[in-house]
């Protein structure tokens, strides 16, 4: 039929958690959104989620991602969190699978006996360690970003929200597709935030904002 044109307003790029139901766009391996472990509250115009599994399990994971749209696009939240044991972490992530995906997040050193910044690769199920661990203080907000710059991922940092470091090297983004991925699950590659809490599944991660941005650039 021929029907008139309708377009759509353009979307915002920042997730306040405003509302009390998320933007369709989020996503979750495997399990329903419930406030057992994401809850919004809107009055505080924050998301909550609960630590629970790891990335690499099938099962019971705290994620919201949504899906990576281009090779030029960057992904920013602003975490509070105080973690107290190795076990728990919380931050954000690049992810195609269980098996493969990239985490930057806040966790707690037991040698160091304080709060830090760390990250790792999963490729192939297999983990490995990215940079060295970042003190910061107790409590201390930080703003974490995950980029895309055509094959290349960046993480980033902040501890003022104005000025962005890169931890660690630039990563290999194409291991986060179809092609590299042993199933080939055609999942796409997604961004997003997460919480774990291997120890005792209790640990609340507070996450108050989450931004999605294509940039210009001609690699989509």
């Amino acid at each position: 039929p021929r029907l008139p044109d309708h377009p759509f307003p353009p979307e915002n790029p920042v997730c306040e958690f405003d509302s009390k139901t998320l933007p369709l766009y989020f996503c979750t391996p495997r399990n329903e959104i419930t406030p057992e472990w994401a809850e919004i509250r809107p009055e505080e115009s924050c998301l909550l989620l609960r630590g629970q599994e790891s990335l690499s399990s099938y099962y019971k994971v705290s994620l919201l991602a949504r899906r990576l749209t281009s090779l030029q696009a960057e992904a920013t939240t602003l975490l509070k969190y105080e973690p107290t044991h190795y076990h728990h972490l919380a931050g954000v992530t690049c992810y195609y699978d269980c098996e493969s995906h990239f985490c930057l997040y806040k966790t707690f050193d037991e040698v160091k006996k304080q709060e830090v910044l760390a990250a790792y690769a999963f490729e192939h199920n297999e983990m490995r360690v990215i940079g060295e661990p970042i003190p910061v203080e107790k409590g201390a907000a930080v703003w974490l970003r995950m980029k895309a710059e055509g094959g290349n991922l960046l993480m980033l940092y902040s501890l003022d929200g104005e000025n962005y470091r890169l931890f660690g090297e630039k990563q290999d983004l194409t291991v986060l597709s179809d092609e590299y991925s042993r199933c080939g699950c055609f999942t796409g590659t997604f961004v997003g935030v997460f919480a774990q809490d291997t120890h005792t599944k209790s640990k609340w991660a507070r996450f108050d904002w989450f931004q999605y941005e294509d940039l210009p650039g001609k690699a989509r």
